[in-house]
């Protein structure tokens, strides 16, 4: 720790695809490499056998990718999918990156009304779907005066739709040139919706990169399978077959999740690694239908999602094979970012304090701030954790969120300027808020509005620009601590 900035301990993740210029060129270089190497299977359904192996990755992602632009997509079009069944997800994915499309997740369970909105919001033609999600996305699709077209993921014919395996049967013959920059939008995900509405998190290419490689480098088990239980339109269920497929690991996926789907998915499998919530790994050795699995190859245990609490670790302890359960956090804006996996020795992070989530991941670094003062607060301080590494989503989809901080430290190294916080006001325009600097001159300084508003706008991405106006006042409002309070200066009557 330097001036109360955390750095990873871990040693770098050093990888050649800061080379590529976009995710679809890195899976399509690894897919070949591992392929070439012997490599068979890399992701299977654990409910219908279902598999893709690494030599078949270039032909169905180039056929998808030339049947989706023959169908009318272009370079930064948007697909929408919500499908639980992620075996075949990344796969599709891989074609609309191949026709320099981006994708964007809505949840299966998504009504109507929120699925139109981000149809229209998103100028949407295509929405892939589970064959049972068909006849609403058909009636969103006829309430939208452009063409929006239905694809499903079945082999069976739905009526008004295609299917999957009708883009994977197309001939190839136009795929156009992949046009994709590192910075581009690869992914526009759902969060979760914790501090508010769930917004769209838009992660770019290489962001993508860093998350899939991180993730993927949590299975130890090489020799033995890989047991994933998890969400097609989740943040892990995108980026794990992304991460598995980069470094060569084979993957089965649970995606229809039930206690009995569980015990039959680790009866046939038999596992070495399993991720899931914890409430789902804790059937292994709570229920009593456990006991008549075989649970001798399973050695590793990765939760996330909820709190890995002692009791859980300690109950799935009891698993004789078991050697170390793994603890994570993450969010959709950037996942992994804390881990108690040893990325240096492949194991469990030794003496770990119980309840602890773990240690930054590798090329990562984080700090506390004040949620008042925006200042960096030290051990057994109270503060809003940030995080800094590649791994970071770009902005919110046409709701970028402003970081008032970024905005201060540019104005206060105006000389005319003593203090200054930052405070968001509704657009007048909609879509969210825009910053209002509230300012503090220097004595004597004859600084005006408009020389703030120039000298900090030409310095921030346009959707940040003061839009809100900087207004002037002696001296700005502070708590008992002595530090500025943000919630009295949106109080203040301004002139």
């Amino acid at each position: 720790m330097e001036d109360n900035i955390i750095y990873s301990s871990f040693q770098s993740i050093s990888t050649e695809l800061d080379e590529y210029n976009n995710m679809a060129e890195a899976l399509l270089t690894k897919a070949k490499e591992h392929a070439q190497s012997g490599k068979g299977d890399w992701i299977t359904c654990a409910l219908t056998g279902e598999s893709y192996d690494f030599s078949s990755f270039d032909d169905l992602t180039i056929r998808i990718g030339s049947s989706l632009y023959k169908r009318g997509l272009r370079k930064g079009d948007i697909v929408i999918f919500m499908t639980v069944d992620i075996v075949k997800q990344p796969l599709f994915l891989t074609g609309v990156w191949r026709a320099n499309g981006i994708g964007r997740a809505s949840y299966p369970e998504d009504d109507a009304d929120t699925l139109l909105a981000r149809t229209f919001e998103s100028r949407c033609g295509w929405i892939y779907c589970e064959p049972a999600q068909a006849p609403l996305c058909l009636s969103v699709a006829e309430q939208i005066y452009w063409d929006v077209e239905v694809i499903v993921a079945s082999r069976e014919p739905v009526e008004g739709c295609v299917t999957i395996y009708e883009l994977m049967e197309d001939d190839g013959s136009e795929l156009p040139e992949l046009d994709l920059t590192s910075d581009e939008t690869a992914l526009i995900m759902c969060t979760s919706g914790t501090t508010g509405t769930s917004k769209g998190a838009a992660i770019s290419h290489s962001a993508l990169m860093w998350m899939s490689i991180r993730m993927g480098s949590i299975p130890p088990a090489d020799h033995k399978t890989n047991l994933f239980f998890a969400k097609g339109t989740h943040i892990t269920g995108v980026i794990a077959p992304f991460g598995g497929l980069l470094l060569g690991k084979s993957i089965v996926y649970l995606t229809y999740i039930s206690k009995q789907r569980i015990f039959e998915a680790v009866d046939t499998y038999k596992p070495g690694f399993i991720f899931g919530f914890p409430t789902f790994v804790l059937l292994l050795v709570h229920d009593p239908e456990a006991s008549r699995l075989d649970l001798s190859n399973l050695e590793v245990i990765a939760a996330g999602g909820a709190p890995v609490t002692p009791a859980v670790v300690n109950a799935l302890m009891t698993i004789p094979s078991l050697k170390y359960v793994v603890n994570g956090y993450g969010l959709t804006e950037c996942a992994p970012i804390i881990s108690s996996f040893d990325f240096d020795k492949q194991g469990a992070m030794p003496d770990r304090p119980e309840a602890c989530i773990g240690r930054l991941v590798p090329d990562s670094s984080a700090k506390f701030i004040d949620m008042e003062s925006g200042e960096v607060v030290g051990p057994g301080e109270n503060g809003e954790l940030c995080i800094k590494c590649d791994g970071l989503f770009s902005t919110y989809y046409l709701n970028p969120e402003i970081a008032p901080t970024e905005i201060e430290n540019i104005i206060l190294d105006h000389p005319a300027i003593r203090e200054v916080c930052v405070i968001g006001i509704p657009d007048p325009d909609g879509g969210g808020h825009i910053p209002r600097a509230v300012c503090v001159p220097v004595d004597d300084s004859e600084v005006s509005t408009d020389d703030i508003l120039e000298y900090t706008n030409e310095k921030l991405a346009s959707y940040k620009h003061i839009r809100g106006g900087v207004y002037f006042v002696i001296e700005l409002p502070k708590g008992k601590t002595g530090k500025v309070t943000r919630q009295l200066v949106e109080k203040l009557e301004l002139e």
